[in-house]
């Protein structure tokens, strides 16, 4: 890829974006859940936890796990789950939070 094709780079990297978020945001979501509800088993969290970490998906999911994917998506939902590293721009998570106005961007960061 030339140097000077941003058009391509981008598409590439949000490509690459997109895949990361595919793979690591239901791990991402479990953890947050698991952190969140206490009746969520640890048998339970932890088979979970290997089924995403293989690259299996929700389709993929045995029957007997599926309710408790059931919970912790609602719950994810409900509590509208936002994690930093898949959902902040590459742009502005590579140099971290000291980057952000370097590179124009602002952030604020706080409980509504």
């Amino acid at each position: 890829m030339a140097e000077d094709d941003t058009d391509r780079q981008r598409e590439a990297f949000d490509e690459a974006s997109q895949e990361l978020h595919r793979a690591f945001a239901p791990l991402a979501d479990l953890y947050t859940a698991y952190l969140m509800d206490g009746s969520l088993r640890p048998a339970d969290y932890a088979r979970l936890l290997t089924h995403f970490a293989s690259g299996k998906t929700e389709k993929e999911l045995w029957p007997d796990l599926r309710d408790a994917w059931q919970r912790i998506r609602k719950m994810g939902e409900r509590h509208h789950f936002f994690h930093w590293p898949l959902g902040i721009p590459g742009r502005l998570w590579r140099r971290g939070c000291a980057g952000l106005q370097r590179n124009g961007g602002k952030s604020a960061v706080g409980r509504a």
